[in-house]
């Protein structure tokens, strides 16, 4: 069996801010969330349960942020994130 490993948001990730409506949203995904369903927390608040063909959204905030997910048989994997805004002040055309 594949251990539970969280792979959307990826360990010590750097997320941008785009700014888009509706756009800074992550898809929250797992080594094992085709086929279990898993409780996703962020920053130790409980955002959802996945199923394989129900995906979990976070809207992306500003700041140092730790995802966590756990299967129904008790197994856990966190990863920490950051969200920045864009540098540069370019705006693309």
């Amino acid at each position: 069996a594949r251990s539970l490993a969280i792979t959307v948001p990826a360990q010590s990730a750097e997320y941008v801010l785009s700014g888009v409506a509706g756009g800074d949203q992550l898809r929250l995904t797992s080594s094992l969330g085709e086929t279990v369903a898993l409780h996703w927390y962020m920053d130790d608040q409980y955002l959802g349960q996945s199923e394989p063909d129900k995906p979990v959204y976070w809207p992306l905030a500003l700041g140092e942020h730790r995802a966590t997910c756990v299967s129904l048989d008790g197994a856990t994997s966190t990863v920490g994130f950051s969200v920045v805004r864009p540098s540069g002040g370019v705006p693309i055309r």
